[in-house]
């Protein structure tokens, strides 16, 4: 019996892991949409800079030329366009890191993050809240699954203290077919085992898991 309920426990415990597994991939994969759109208004807006920069930077040579403003005025305005390319280009590597782990998570490609190409999952919030005030979120349900599991263990351990008898009954034929009956009774040694270390590591689990539900119910 003490061996079903742990098995019970550790199916319950996988059924919900996999629920949290789900809830945590909705949630990368918002997290993630919403770096994307930064870093792709962040490239937006940095190349408008740049192009401000350069036509600042070619009507500066001009006046130069014409001898209406000093060489230092242009070479100002060409580090204003070099420093502002080299915040694009980084920019641009950001955006095509956040659409690689992206694509990544959800298994699509974007091929830009225009508002029609790339849009947040399907979720509905009010449902999703409301679902929170009759269970908790998946991560605490984990965690109670967790202490629920080893408690089970720890019973478990507590029950197998005391090895079992084994009851044998032989029958047979001999050599001038008679019946032979034969009955025996055995048991393992050492007759109590304490299973101390085990035990008391899965009543430390248990606490840990019981603290870890609680940590995350506050949290979330």
């Amino acid at each position: 019996r003490q061996r079903i309920g742990e098995a019970s426990a550790f199916m319950e415990l996988q059924e919900l892991s996999l629920a949290q597994a789900r809830a945590q991939a909705i949630g990368m994969a918002y997290a993630l949409y919403g770096v994307t759109i930064v870093a792709a208004e962040r490239v937006r807006v940095l190349e408008r800079l740049v192009q401000v920069s350069r036509e600042a930077s070619e009507i500066f040579e001009a006046r130069v030329e014409v001898g209406d403003a000093v060489l230092r005025d242009s070479t100002m305005a060409r580090v204003d366009l070099a420093r502002n390319q080299a915040l694009l280009r980084e920019a641009k590597g950001r955006l095509n890191l956040a659409f690689a782990e992206l694509e990544r998570i959800t298994g699509e490609r974007y091929g830009s993050a225009s508002a029609r190409e790339l849009s947040p999952p399907p979720i509905d919030f009010d449902a999703y809240y409301e679902g929170l005030r009759r269970e908790p979120p998946p991560a605490v349900q984990v965690a109670r699954a967790k202490a629920r599991y080893y408690e089970r263990q720890r019973d478990r351990l507590k029950r197998e203290m005391i090895n079992p008898f084994q009851l044998m009954f032989m029958g047979g034929q001999g050599d001038l077919g008679e019946a032979r009956i034969g009955a025996g009774l055995a048991y393992e040694l050492p007759m109590v085992q304490r299973n101390q270390g085990p035990r008391a590591r899965a009543e430390a689990e248990r606490l840990r898991a019981g603290i870890e539900s609680e940590v995350k119910q506050n949290y979330i």
